[in-house]
Protein backbone atom coordinates (compact mmCIF):
# COMPACT_ATOMS: atom_id res chain seq x y z
CA UNK A 1 0.00 0.00 0.00
CA UNK A 2 1.13 3.11 -1.33
CA UNK A 3 1.21 6.32 1.54
CA UNK A 4 0.66 9.55 0.65
CA UNK A 5 3.89 10.63 0.33
CA UNK A 6 4.61 7.97 -2.32
CA UNK A 7 1.38 8.78 -4.62
CA UNK A 8 2.43 12.35 -4.23
CA UNK A 9 5.77 11.10 -5.94
CA UNK A 10 4.39 9.11 -8.54
CA UNK A 11 2.36 12.42 -9.28
CA UNK A 12 4.84 14.37 -9.50
CA UNK A 13 7.14 12.37 -11.57
CA UNK A 14 4.30 11.69 -14.12
CA UNK A 15 3.39 14.76 -14.51
CA UNK A 16 7.02 15.94 -15.20
CA UNK A 17 7.72 13.33 -17.83
CA UNK A 18 4.74 13.82 -19.33
CA UNK A 19 4.80 17.13 -19.98
CA UNK A 20 8.53 17.43 -21.23
CA UNK A 21 6.83 16.57 -24.78
CA UNK A 22 4.78 19.95 -24.43
CA UNK A 23 7.36 22.51 -23.34
CA UNK A 24 9.56 24.32 -24.97
CA UNK A 25 12.62 27.05 -24.03
CA UNK A 26 11.87 30.44 -25.08
CA UNK A 27 14.24 33.28 -23.93
CA UNK A 28 16.35 30.34 -21.48
CA UNK A 29 12.56 29.75 -19.79
CA UNK A 30 10.83 26.44 -19.82
CA UNK A 31 6.79 27.18 -20.94
CA UNK A 32 4.19 25.80 -21.87
CA UNK A 33 4.43 25.43 -26.08
CA UNK A 34 0.60 25.85 -26.18
CA UNK A 35 0.65 28.29 -24.30
CA UNK A 36 3.68 30.45 -25.58
CA UNK A 37 1.85 30.05 -28.74
CA UNK A 38 -1.42 30.59 -28.01
CA UNK A 39 -0.37 34.74 -26.58
CA UNK A 40 1.99 35.74 -29.21
CA UNK A 41 -0.92 36.92 -31.82
CA UNK A 42 -2.17 38.92 -29.21
CA UNK A 43 0.92 40.68 -27.64
CA UNK A 44 2.09 41.31 -31.06
CA UNK A 45 -1.40 43.00 -32.32
CA UNK A 46 -1.35 44.95 -29.29
CA UNK A 47 2.12 46.04 -29.58
CA UNK A 48 1.99 47.21 -32.88
CA UNK A 49 -0.98 49.51 -32.23
CA UNK A 50 0.94 50.84 -29.10
CA UNK A 51 4.50 51.81 -30.56
CA UNK A 52 3.31 52.30 -33.11
CA UNK A 53 5.09 49.47 -35.34
CA UNK A 54 4.14 47.10 -38.00
CA UNK A 55 2.99 43.35 -36.68
CA UNK A 56 5.54 41.79 -38.78
CA UNK A 57 8.06 43.93 -36.86
CA UNK A 58 7.45 43.28 -33.59
CA UNK A 59 9.98 40.69 -31.65
CA UNK A 60 8.35 39.51 -28.10
CA UNK A 61 10.65 38.43 -25.88
CA UNK A 62 9.87 36.10 -22.29
CA UNK A 63 11.08 37.77 -19.44
CA UNK A 64 9.63 35.78 -16.47
CA UNK A 65 7.23 33.21 -15.80
CA UNK A 66 4.70 32.18 -13.17
CA UNK A 67 6.45 30.79 -10.36
CA UNK A 68 4.24 27.89 -8.95
CA UNK A 69 3.67 25.97 -11.90
CA UNK A 70 6.15 23.87 -14.27
CA UNK A 71 6.02 23.99 -16.27
CA UNK A 72 5.56 27.41 -16.06
CA UNK A 73 3.32 29.73 -17.67
CA UNK A 74 4.28 33.41 -19.57
CA UNK A 75 3.67 36.18 -17.06
CA UNK A 76 6.01 38.94 -18.56
CA UNK A 77 6.87 39.60 -22.23
CA UNK A 78 8.35 42.68 -23.40
CA UNK A 79 7.91 43.99 -26.97
CA UNK A 80 10.29 45.66 -29.14
CA UNK A 81 10.16 47.19 -33.00
CA UNK A 82 10.92 50.38 -34.68
CA UNK A 83 12.95 51.27 -32.28
CA UNK A 84 10.40 51.16 -28.90
CA UNK A 85 9.39 48.90 -26.55
CA UNK A 86 6.70 47.85 -23.84
CA UNK A 87 6.10 45.40 -21.45
CA UNK A 88 3.17 42.75 -20.79
CA UNK A 89 2.33 41.69 -17.90
CA UNK A 90 -0.46 38.52 -17.28
CA UNK A 91 -3.56 39.24 -14.70
CA UNK A 92 -4.83 36.63 -12.72
CA UNK A 93 -7.64 36.51 -15.27
CA UNK A 94 -5.15 35.48 -17.80
CA UNK A 95 -5.51 38.84 -19.43
CA UNK A 96 -2.62 40.95 -20.23
CA UNK A 97 -1.93 44.62 -19.24
CA UNK A 98 0.84 46.65 -20.08
CA UNK A 99 3.15 46.27 -17.08
CA UNK A 100 2.93 49.82 -15.13
CA UNK A 101 6.64 49.53 -13.71
CA UNK A 102 7.19 50.44 -17.84
CA UNK A 103 6.49 53.36 -19.92
CA UNK A 104 4.33 53.31 -23.18
CA UNK A 105 6.97 53.11 -26.17
CA UNK A 106 9.92 53.24 -24.43
CA UNK A 107 12.82 54.23 -26.65
CA UNK A 108 15.59 51.53 -26.93
CA UNK A 109 18.97 52.27 -25.64
CA UNK A 110 21.34 53.52 -27.81
CA UNK A 111 24.18 51.45 -28.77
CA UNK A 112 27.71 53.47 -27.16
CA UNK A 113 29.68 55.02 -29.57
CA UNK A 114 33.32 53.29 -29.29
Amino acid sequence: MRTLAGWLGVFVASATLGGCANTIVVDDLQVWESRWQQIQPELRRRAAFELPCPEQEIKLTLLATHKHSFPALPALVGATGCGKRVTYRQQRDESWVQDARTHLADPLPQASQG
